[in-house]
Order: C-alpha cells, then sequence, then structure tokens
C-alpha cells in the first residue's frame, strides 16, 4: 500500500534536515552529459551519418569508448 509507505517514510524522515532538490537539474542528470559529449564527437567525426544505422554506429563506437 504506497499510501503506508509514505506514511512510514514522512515518519522516519521527521526531524532530518532536508536540501532543496531541484526536480529537472542538468547538473544532477549524468546521462545528459554522457550525451553532449557523444554529440560533440559525433560532430568531430569525418564522414557524416548518412543513414540511421551510421548514426547508431558512430554512437556505439564513441559510447565504447567512453570506458
Amino acid at each position: 500500500d504506497n499510501a503506508h509507505a509514505v506514511a512510514v517514510t514522512q515518519r522516519a524522515l521527521q526531524g532530518v534536515d532536508m536540501l532543496p532538490w531541484l526536480t529537472r537539474s542538468p547538473d544532477l542528470s549524468p546521462i545528459q552529459h554522457v550525451w553532449h559529449i557523444i554529440g560533440l564527437q559525433i560532430q568531430r567525426h569525418p564522414q557524416p551519418a548518412r543513414t540511421i544505422d551510421d548514426l547508431t554506429d558512430q554512437v556505439q563506437h564513441v559510447w565504447f569508448g567512453l570506458v
């Protein structure tokens, strides 16, 4: 029961100082930074992708090179 879980959580957090948290802050979404890096790498690719398959290959190549 979600209502019960919420009540239990709220009781558990009583007296705990909470920090404000932006619900949609790009700084808190690491994948946004990853997509930015992938986009930059693809823009620098010597041959632009002409098909979805080309683009998929380029994205995967960059993705696997991030590690």
